[in-house]
């Protein structure tokens, strides 16, 4: 599962969920989707429904949504290969294909 990062998207992710009808409660209290299996994998489902929206299959346009300034570009974009390099470990280990490195550093 991927943990939401930046506070706009707990801000968009509580207001398009509305538990306990309270749009920021997920701004207020981050730390829920970190401690509840439900929460969690729900906010990466959002995530990935509402802001990635990639149907080609190129993982680096996961990474660009999550982390693009800071990942995607200059010296840090080691950091962006290393997590492509553990994520074709893992599709490998499930037997997942039809995905590329691109839409990150590349």
């Amino acid at each position: 599962m991927l943990q939401l990062s930046w506070c706009a998207n707990y801000k968009a992710y509580g207001a398009n969920r509305m538990y306990q009808d309270d749009p920021d409660l997920f701004y207020n209290q981050p730390e829920l989707v970190a401690t509840d299996d439900f929460i969690a994998m729900d906010s990466a489902a959002w995530f990935f429904e509402t802001v990635v929206t990639d149907t080609t299959g190129q993982f680096g346009l996961t990474t660009n949504a999550i982390n693009g300034q800071i990942e995607c570009s200059g010296e840090s974009s080691e950091t962006a290969m290393k997590r492509y390099e553990i994520f074709v470990a893992l599709a490998n280990a499930v037997g997942m294909s039809g995905y590329s490195e691109s839409g990150c550093y590349n």
